[in-house]
């Protein structure tokens, strides 16, 4: 009688950890400047009592170091973006450029090795963010 009742107890905290790790995650998600700003303020004035002129004071340059931190986040994941067009661009036209020197049936063969590692590649970016997902969750 115990057995059953312990595993439904165990299964319902495990439910729950989950629910919560989302629940923190979303939210992290979803920070904006000003929360972050106001988050490390609290934090900050709990650990040094700052008065609330400092708190002010204190919130005021949190508040311009989140949005800094928003604005270098924004302008990398465009960099990261751009960057990545080039690569496919450079790596159509070699493409092409090497076609060029093939004949149908190497064309051919080319172009069912270049699916074979598409489909590789797929696979270990699967298996990645696989692996990426459960070395996050145990980090927490």
């Amino acid at each position: 009688m115990r057995k059953p009742f312990f595993t439904a107890v165990l299964f319902l905290g495990l439910a729950t950890l989950g629910f919560s790790q989302e629940k923190q995650e979303k939210e992290r998600e979803r920070a904006t400047p000003e929360d972050r700003a106001q988050k490390k303020t609290e934090m900050l004035s709990k650990k040094l009592s700052l008065t609330k002129e400092q708190q002010d004071k204190v919130y005021a340059i949190n508040l311009e170091q989140a949005k800094k931190m928003e604005e270098f986040r924004s302008a990398a994941e465009k960099e990261r973006a751009e960057r990545m067009e080039k690569r496919k661009l450079f790596f159509k036209e070699n493409d092409n450029k090497i076609e060029k020197i093939l004949t149908e049936e190497q064309k051919k063969t080319y172009l069912e090795h270049k699916k074979e590692r598409q489909e590789r590649f797929a696979h270990k970016k699967h298996r990645f963010h696989e692996w990426h997902e459960k070395r996050k969750d145990y980090k927490e």
